[in-house]
């Protein structure tokens, strides 16, 4: 199993999620995170059965998992025995809108 990070703003995001959920409906906030759980468990075990993300840059290995309930994916990097989740991105919005937190993740050379 891969050592897993979370980015700030990513963690951040998720906390912004549940929240929005439960004002929507108590419980289902709840609901979200248990959907969550399981995908980021498989992520840590099994990252590469993950497609790469379309708009990769060259130095990050930047791969996808989604959600079944709900519309949000798990947008992750990849580098050697690590996972850093860098989002919890939602379809609505831009597809690249965080994709300046991948400087915060130093490449490194045996990530391949």
């Amino acid at each position: 199993m891969l050592r897993t990070h979370w980015l700030r703003e990513a963690r951040l995001e998720l906390l912004d999620i549940v929240q929005w959920y439960e004002d929507q409906t108590g419980g289902l906030g709840g609901e979200f995170l248990d959907e969550l759980e399981p995908v980021l468990e498989k992520i840590r075990r099994s990252p590469r059965d993950y497609p790469k993300w379309e708009y990769s840059p060259r130095r990050h290995d930047v791969r996808r998992a989604s959600l079944n309930r709900f519309p949000h994916r798990v947008m992750f990097v990849v580098q050697g025995d690590e996972v850093w989740i860098a989002a919890i991105q939602h379809p609505s919005r831009s597809p690249k809108y965080w994709t300046r937190r991948l400087r915060q993740i130093r490449p490194r050379k045996d990530s391949e």
